[in-house]
């Protein structure tokens, strides 16, 4: 799948999924160009939805008691994933998919991350890959996976948006 059919195949696929309460789990090095994507996911949010908002950065197994107490019944996990597409390149991955990938940057798969979380919450969890190009320390993050944030969290801010009393 290329080009504008992987663009609509991503939102068609967020909005399916994507349910309340959520918690929105940005994985990531902010340091290191690309794999900061996460975390950048998760900035852009902030008082842009009612979803929960949390940036692990690399350690996201340091936030499940926090991610379980606020019990969500569906988490979006936002990490780069080499994925053999282009650079900016979104796609929303099942559980069972990342059983099966080999990909990550971090200590510890984000299949075992989700597993542990749906252990403890029972929370229905999929994967928003977005296709790094580099992930040098010290680099910038790449125009196309800027881009590929912005349009990621706009989506969720249009699906989640805050409740009319916040703030």
């Amino acid at each position: 799948m290329q080009g504008a059919d992987l663009a609509e195949s991503w939102r068609s696929a967020l909005k399916d999924r994507l349910s309340e309460p959520a918690a929105i789990v940005g994985i990531g090095n902010s340091q290191s160009g690309d794999d900061g994507v996460g975390p950048e996911v998760v900035r852009l949010l902030r008082g842009r939805t009612r979803a929960k908002l949390f940036d692990c950065q690399t350690a996201p197994e340091n936030f499940i008691g926090p991610i379980a107490r606020a019990k969500p019944k569906c988490i979006v996990l936002v990490d780069a994933a080499p994925m053999n597409e282009p650079p900016g390149a979104i796609a929303v991955l099942a559980l069972e998919c990342l059983h099966e990938a080999t990909f990550h940057t971090h200590a510890s798969t984000p299949a075992l991350f989700l597993d542990l979380i749906v252990q403890r919450t029972g929370a229905q969890c999929f994967m928003v890959a977005v296709e790094p190009k580099q992930s040098a320390l010290g680099a910038a993050m790449s125009p196309r996976v800027r881009s590929a944030a912005e349009a990621l969290a706009d989506m969720i801010a249009q699906l989640l948006p805050p409740a009319e009393n916040s703030p």
